[in-house]
């Protein structure tokens, strides 16, 4: 499987940084973050987004909204979701219904602590 570089992805990035300067990076460093979530989360699910294949592991479901203060600055993220698995790092740590991923204690306390 390939990714495709998002050329307007480069191309904001440039942009923030050319019109902005230094105080661009905080753009073109969530841009460049934003990306490389979605291509990690298409190689851990097997396929592109709306791509078919046999591979298929599970399926992209929208975005949740983060925010990461860094040295740049306070970074907007996208942070990619999936429909019926838990990422940890690419990998799929956890598969199931909605309700049996919930009602796991290992996920649990990854995301709520306990």
């Amino acid at each position: 499987m390939t990714h495709q570089t998002d050329n307007t992805a480069i191309g904001q990035m440039l942009e923030a940084i050319i019109s902005d300067g230094m105080e661009g990076l905080e753009t073109a460093v969530s841009i460049l973050l934003n990306e490389a979530m979605k291509v990690e989360r298409s190689r851990a699910l097997g396929a592109e987004p709306w791509q078919r294949s046999h591979r298929r592991l599970g399926y992209a479901n929208g975005y949740k909204p983060k925010s990461l203060n860094t040295r740049v600055g306070k970074l907007s993220l996208q942070v990619p979701q999936v429909r019926g698995y838990v990422l940890d790092t690419g990998e799929i740590a956890a598969s199931g219904t909605a309700g049996e991923l919930l009602a796991n204690p290992d996920v649990k306390k990854a995301y709520l602590g306990g």
